[in-house]
């Protein structure tokens, strides 16, 4: 059976608690996936979802945006960095 690679796009925005809780458990699963990556696209927080990211998943792919343009602009732009074969769309609300 082929397994395919995936893309697991977040999109996140003041999100530094649910990140915190969630992505241990992701990867926890993603590990029988051989070819994965994990993109967060921040949505200019203004908590420390970034600095949390940088400082404990230096792997992750951080799309930082600037300004807040919302839900579809900020998944937008974690699927152009995507490079998989599949994607997942994990949304943290």
């Amino acid at each position: 059976m082929k397994q395919f690679s995936i893309s697991v796009l977040i999109p996140n925005y003041n999100g530094r608690k649910v990140l915190e809780v969630d992505l241990p458990s992701l990867y926890q699963a993603l590990e029988s996936v051989k070819d994965f990556e994990v993109i967060v696209s921040d949505d200019a927080s203004i908590d420390d979802s970034v600095s949390f990211i940088e400082k404990n998943y230096p792997k992750i792919i951080l799309v930082r945006n600037e300004i807040n343009r919302g839900f579809s602009p900020n998944v937008n732009a974690a699927l152009a960095k995507a490079t998989k074969e599949l994607v997942f769309l994990l949304n943290t609300d």
